[in-house]
C-alpha cells in the first residue's frame, strides 16, 4: 500500500538505468503518427511515420540530466500508481501510449482522449514533456533544429523532400525556418505544380499573429515574387477572409 505519492515508484539501479517511450497515432485527418525514445544515458531514438516533416529514423542526444529531469516528473505524477488506460467511447480521434522502463518495472498508460474521462492532466503534461525533452518538433512540426535534423538526415537543401519541409514549414506558420530554407536553397516550386503554390499554403496558417510573418518571410524571396498566379490566388483568399493586413 503507497503511504504517499511516489512510494510505489522504483528506484534505478543506475541513474541512467531507465527508458521513456511516447507513441502518437494518426487520426481521421492529419495528425502526426510517430514515436520516440528517451534513455537514461541521453539517446534519443525517433521514427516518423506519417504526417510529419522528416519521415523515418533518426538518433539525437540530449544531456542525461534532462533525461533524469523527465525521469523526475514521472515520479512526481507517481506514474506507476496511474490506470493503465483511460479511453473514451468516440471514435477517429489518435491515441498515445506513454510508458517507462525501470529495471524490471514497465508500465504503459494508453490515453484516448483521456481527459475526457477522468483521466489526470498530468499524464498530458508527461506526454508533451518527453517532445520537449526530445526536441521531437524537429522532426514532426519544423522546430529550431529543423536544419541539423536535415543535415544529420543527408537531405540536400535544394532537393525534392527539402522543397516538402519548406511546404511544411509553410503550413505551420514557422516563418523563421521558411526564411532559411529558401536561403538555403530549397526549391519554390512554381514550374512543376506538383503541390501547392507556397503562398496559397499560407492561406490556410490558422494563427493571425504568424500568417503576415510567413508571408514576409516568402516574399523576401525573388522565385517566389515572380509567382504571379499564386500572389493572384492567395490575394483572394485572404482579402475573402477578411484578413486586411495580409491582403
Amino acid at each position: 500500500v503507497s503511504s504517499g505519492a511516489g512510494a510505489t515508484f522504483p528506484t534505478p539501479a543506475t541513474p541512467t538505468g531507465f527508458s521513456v517511450r511516447l507513441a502518437r497515432s494518426g487520426c481521421f485527418g492529419t495528425c502526426p503518427s510517430y514515436s520516440v525514445a528517451i534513455h537514461g544515458d541521453g539517446r534519443v531514438e525517433f521514427h516518423g511515420k506519417g504526417n510529419v516533416a522528416i519521415a523515418g529514423d533518426y538518433e539525437a542526444r540530449i544531456a542525461p540530466e534532462a533525461a533524469s529531469r523527465l525521469l523526475a516528473r514521472f515520479r512526481a505524477a507517481d506514474f506507476f500508481a496511474l490506470k493503465d488506460e483511460y479511453r473514451a467511447t468516440v471514435t477517429d480521434n489518435p491515441t498515445y501510449c506513454l510508458g517507462l522502463v525501470i529495471g524490471a518495472r514497465k508500465k504503459t498508460i494508453t490515453d484516448y482522449v483521456g481527459t475526457w474521462v477522468g483521466m489526470p492532466q498530468s499524464i498530458s503534461e508527461l506526454e508533451d514533456a518527453v517532445d520537449e525533452a526530445a526536441g521531437t518538433d524537429r522532426w514532426v512540426s519544423t522546430g529550431p533544429q529543423t536544419l541539423a535534423a536535415m543535415q544529420e538526415a543527408g537531405i540536400a537543401p535544394n532537393s525534392k523532400q527539402a522543397g516538402e519541409i519548406l511546404v511544411y514549414a509553410v503550413t505551420e506558420g514557422k516563418a523563421e525556418l521558411v526564411r532559411s530554407l529558401l536561403v538555403a536553397g530549397a526549391p519554390v516550386g512554381i514550374a512543376n505544380r506538383e503541390r501547392p503554390s507556397l503562398l496559397t499554403a499560407a492561406s490556410f496558417v490558422r494563427d493571425r499573429e504568424r500568417k503576415p510573418q510567413v508571408f514576409q518571410a516568402l516574399l523576401e524571396n525573388a522565385e517566389v515574387r515572380q509567382d504571379k498566379a499564386g500572389l493572384h490566388e492567395a490575394l483572394g483568399m485572404v482579402a475573402g477572409d477578411g484578413d486586411v493586413e495580409v491582403a
